[in-house]
């Protein structure tokens, strides 16, 4: 838990990061970026993106890990990645248009 206090509030100074960052700390702030996206998806997109791209299942397997019709799981994913798409261009935008 305090691990994930100290990500939360390096996120402000993430935002005050020069593009030629090196890119390990790149990497993080993506990593960062990624995590508060998918924190506001709902739990079913979220598990079913997680299921499918982080651990690499079909959606076959995916749905009956869910227990879930398959045309039901691939709506939570196309919907989770549609909104993870729009939340991560939003906040890209935010940091290219912001002064520094």
């Amino acid at each position: 838990m305090e691990a994930r206090k100290r990500k939360l509030e390096n996120l402000d100074e993430a935002d005050d990061m020069p593009d030629d960052a090196p890119e390990p700390e790149r990497a993080s702030i993506v990593r960062l970026d990624l995590e508060k996206a998918m924190a506001r998806l709902v739990p079913a997109q979220r598990a079913a993106l997680t299921l499918c791209f982080a651990l690499g299942l079909s959606h076959e397997e995916a749905a009956a890990s869910l227990n879930l019709p398959l045309g039901t799981l691939k709506s939570h994913v196309n919907r989770g990645r549609e909104k993870l798409a729009v939340l991560l261009d939003a906040w890209r935008n935010k940091a290219c248009h912001e002064p520094r």
